[in-house]
């Protein structure tokens, strides 16, 4: 089972140091000889047509082109010594036949030698030399290769460390890489296993023992109906002994049980003799339980092992390209599964803060996409972590993120949608209020209409200096004796100012601030109208009239200093005038002229002051 130490029968292992498929099984294979011949490739002698060599036991003995220092492994076919090369100083593998062996093993040794040696791949142990000791008979020289069968490893990782498991589906895809380019080159292997694999201590990947190999197109005549490959891993094809039926798709099926082995810790037909293991090649291989195992793997696994080959991939690049994107979509699930698990970790802190993080975990997410657009747990990641960003927008009343995303989404929740509308709603209250807030300031700005309002000033400082121009140059000035003359100066300035006012009304009566401006400026004149009025049936003299009428106009002035502060300074003018006219009465003449001129002048320069500044009365209440 996954991620345990299996520890399947012989069967499925037979022995990788030497070229006999079945030895482990040799015993069992016996009692099937009427129905089943296994065999090697047609036994041709061609020992007599390779080149002669010297191999020596010792060092020194005697000149030799190899001198063999030690047994590395041996077979029911052959055995593999680890030998010098004097001439280049590098120990090599040499692999020769027993000494009595048959015709047949020496042929298979001879084919496997030349179809390795054609195969030129970084994935193929390379051959250096195919020659003949007159002792020992046909040698095969090739690289030594320090390491260990891949077999060896599948028997005990654990197949649920996913970093593990990845490590051997690569070792799966270098094995691709060599039995596609062997395809190419117009080679069949017949007998792709873990067995057959080797792993050098290095990284390196070779794919090793190439004697069943068979050369495509195969000739329904160089068929005899015999069976060659490992029964726990054979194709279907393989086992009515037509090797017409074999083609590339045969091996495509061997990586698949290389791989259902990789995935479940035994091969697919493990059976207790061959036989049993033959007749299970003939169905479909039953897949266990394995949680562990990525789904994607599993149904590679399944298409490369159909029992029909047009219903297994087509050629091994396509099923190396499916391990491969595999491989790619392991990165895109750890990087999934880690958003994922930053995802359920997020608790209801601050909506800022939580937003910055599901941010970054949709910014992984969308990573993860990149390299597997399709993955369903992405897409879904996704949206979960959109639903919470949703949820923070409005929980930090963002309208427009929340609109955005919402329409985005599309189906959202009954709740999210109710947020959103109860968030319209309280939008357009504050929006309501705000809008009622600037046109309270924009009607208590002070600066709003001010260029009327100072044209009002100067038009009535320009009338007021006529009026004492004419009243110099006519009646030698407004005698304050005159009480008559001056409540007929003081209703001419009525209509005058009435008549500005309503002229200019539009301009003049807009906002709040100059309303109370108007206000109170008519004021004054109409309180000084009726002030005369009073003072000439009651027989004041006109000295009193102007000395009221100072002290009424600074009143009025002084009002207005709740607008502006700048009306202190007309105001505390004209109480100024009032005391100096009650202290010098004669004063009273020049001062009742010239007041008017200064208030309004003041006013003027006022005015302009406003009009460049940007202050509300709104802002003066709040403390602005």
């Amino acid at each position: 089972m996954p991620g345990s130490n299996v520890s399947p029968p012989d069967l499925s292992r037979p022995s990788s140091r030497d070229g006999d498929k079945f030895d482990s099984s040799r015993g069992a294979l016996e009692t099937l000889d009427s129905l089943f011949s296994i065999r090697p490739p047609p036994a041709t002698d061609l020992a007599a047509e390779l080149p002669s060599v010297e191999v020596r036991r010792k060092l020194g003995s005697a000149p030799a082109d190899f001198v063999i220092l030690s047994e590395l492994g041996s077979g029911g076919m052959g055995v593999v010594e680890l030998a010098e090369q004097p001439a280049l100083g590098r120990e090599v593998a040499l692999k020769r036949p027993h000494a009595h062996s048959p015709q047949a093993a020496v042929a298979t040794l001879l084919h496997e030698a030349r179809v390795t040696g054609r195969l030129e791949h970084p994935n193929i142990i390379p051959i250096h030399v195919l020659a003949h000791d007159p002792t020992l008979g046909p040698v095969v020289v090739m690289k030594r290769v320090r390491g260990h069968a891949w077999s060896d490893d599948l028997y005990s990782f654990d197949r649920s460390d996913p970093l593990a498991l990845a490590r051997h589906v690569e070792v799966l895809v270098r094995v691709c890489d060599a039995v596609s380019y062997a395809h190419a080159q117009g080679v069949i292997h017949r007998d792709l296993k873990p067995t057959n694999v080797m792993l050098g201590n290095f990284g390196e990947v070779y794919v090793v023992d190439w004697g069943l190999s068979l050369a495509l197109p195969v000739l329904d005549s160089a068929t005899d109906g015999s069976i060659v490959g490992t029964p726990a891993y054979m194709a279907p094809e393989m086992v009515d002994g037509n090797d017409a039926s074999i083609d590339e798709r045969t091996d495509v099926y061997l990586l698949g049980a290389t791989l259902f082995h990789l995935l479940y810790g035994a091969p697919p037909h493990e059976a207790r003799t061959a036989h049993i293991a033959m007749l299970s090649a003939l169905e479909a291989p039953v897949f266990p339980l394995a949680p562990a195992i990525p789904a994607e793997l599993g149904e590679i696994c399944r298409r490369a092992c159909r029992v029909d080959p047009d219903d297994r991939y087509g050629s091994v690049a396509e099923l190396q390209e499916a391990l491969s994107g595999c491989l790619e979509h392991r990165s895109a699930q750890h990087l999934v599964a880690g958003a994922l698990a930053d995802l359920e970790a997020i608790d209801d802190t601050d909506a800022g803060d939580r937003l910055d993080r599901l941010d970054m975990i949709r910014l992984r997410l969308r990573q993860s996409q990149e390299l597997w657009p399709d993955n369903p747990r992405a897409i879904e990641g996704v949206r979960a972590v959109d639903q919470r960003r949703l949820a923070a927008f409005l929980e930090r009343e963002d309208l427009e993120a929340s609109v955005a995303l919402a329409a985005k989404l599309g189906d959202v929740s009954d709740a999210i949608r109710g947020g959103i509308e109860a968030l319209r709603a309280k939008r357009r209250t504050a929006q309501a209020a705000a809008d009622h807030l600037d046109g309270l300031r924009r009607d208590r700005a002070l600066q709003v209409e001010s260029p009327a309002r100072r044209r009002v000033a100067l038009a009535l400082l320009v009338g007021f200096v006529l009026t004492i121009v004419y009243a110099y140059t006519r009646r030698g000035g407004a005698m304050p004796s005159d009480a008559v003359f001056l409540l007929k100066l003081a209703a001419v300035v009525n209509v005058v100012w009435f008549l500005i006012v309503f002229v200019f009304r539009k301009r003049l009566l807009t906002t709040f601030v100059n309303r109370a401006v108007m206000v109170g400026m008519s004021v004054a004149p109409v309180a000084i109208l009726v002030h005369r009025v009073a003072a000439a049936y009651a027989g004041h003299s006109g000295l009193e009239v102007v000395q009221t009428d100072m002290l009424l106009t600074a009143i009025v002035i002084l009002a207005l200093v709740g607008l502006h502060r700048g009306f202190l300074v007309p105001a505390v003018g004209g109480l100024i005038c009032y005391f100096t006219a009650v202290v010098e009465p004669l004063s009273a003449r020049l001062l009742i002229n010239v007041l008017p001129v200064l208030m309004l002048g003041s006013v003027w320069v006022l005015w302009r002051r406003l009009e460049l500044s940007d202050q509300s009365l709104v802002d003066r209440a709040d403390g602005g």
